[in-house]
């Protein structure tokens, strides 16, 4: 995979040195990245530009800025904008900017809040209980565009319960409830998840699943609480894995290769990736010495 900057230079420095010569797009090796400090300049045309790392498998890396936008409640205008940046290889004094959060610049009437909790449960030694729950809640009522009165509330409360085999991270069993929907429509969707069964949770799941039930396909929130719920599912398998083992534990295979490039801190040619390398390296020539009999069991 290959990355984009600026530059006429063979590297990033808070000093740069303007020429003549014109500035041109070079490719530079994701490993590379590494190489350069946090006072990295990404483009000297733009310098609000950051590298943003993504945590996805299809795009790990973009290069832009974060931004807030208000708009009006119709959505037509925005009436404020600021950009989010990081600024990281100028000092804030350089800057004068403003750390106040935004929420200390609003009015904080909270009008909404979604919250989503996931748990998981032990089942036994290769599977674990994966329960999903979504609550959506209005704090204010209005008139809606049915020309219907809408209470505070909640609106939206849904489960999802998921049966992994953490092997393969394979969904052998699912459930859905959905205690409190807003139409009428709605709880048709409880069967909606059930073609999931036998998928695996792994690198790419989340595009699966938006392609299998997005849109006029299924629910929009149950398709949301299910994507959030696949990295915790990795996470509580894991833990479940290595907790049943009851003592110091050597590390899994299919774990270790699902860790590999899925962020930045276990990048594939970083430190830790390379320390779990060393590590099972050592347990395979461990086996295979007692294996020949040139070590003690």
């Amino acid at each position: 995979m290959e990355l984009l900057y600026l530059s006429n230079k063979k590297s990033f420095h808070r000093n740069w040195y303007f020429t003549p010569i014109p500035w041109r797009r070079r490719p530079l090796p994701l490993e590379r990245v590494k190489e350069f400090p946090t006072t990295s300049m990404y483009s000297v045309h733009e310098p609000s530009v950051d590298c943003i790392s993504k945590g996805k498998a299809h795009r790990r890396h973009e290069f832009g800025s974060k931004v807030s936008v208000a708009t009006t409640s119709e959505g037509e205008r925005a009436i404020y904008g600021q950009t989010l940046f990081s600024y990281s290889y100028l000092k804030i004094s350089e800057i004068g900017y403003d750390k106040m959060s935004f929420l200390d610049q609003c009015s904080k009437e909270n009008i909404h809040n979604r919250n989503i909790d996931i748990s998981t449960y032990a089942w036994d030694a290769e599977h674990v209980l994966l329960v999903g729950e979504l609550k959506e809640q209005r704090y204010v009522g209005f008139i809606n565009h049915f020309d219907e009165r809408v209470d505070p509330g909640i609106y939206h409360h849904m489960k999802i319960e998921l049966l992994i085999y953490t092997k393969t991270m394979t969904i052998k069993d699912v459930a859905v409830s959905l205690p409190r929907v807003p139409r009428d429509d709605c709880p048709s969707m409880a069967t909606s998840l059930d073609h999931i069964k036998g998928m695996d949770i792994t690198r790419g799941f989340s595009a699966k699943i938006r392609k299998m039930v997005g849109g006029n396909k299924g629910c929009v929130h149950l398709n949301t609480l299910l994507i959030a719920m696949a990295p915790a599912a990795a996470q509580g398998s894991w833990i479940n894995t290595y907790w049943q083992q009851k003592e110091a534990g050597q590390p899994d295979t299919e774990i270790s290769n699902h860790l590999v490039d899925s962020c930045w801190a276990w990048r594939k040619n970083g430190p830790l990736v390379a320390a779990l390398a060393k590590r099972l390296a050592n347990i395979l020539i461990r086996k295979k010495q007692h294996a020949e009999g040139k070590m003690n069991p």
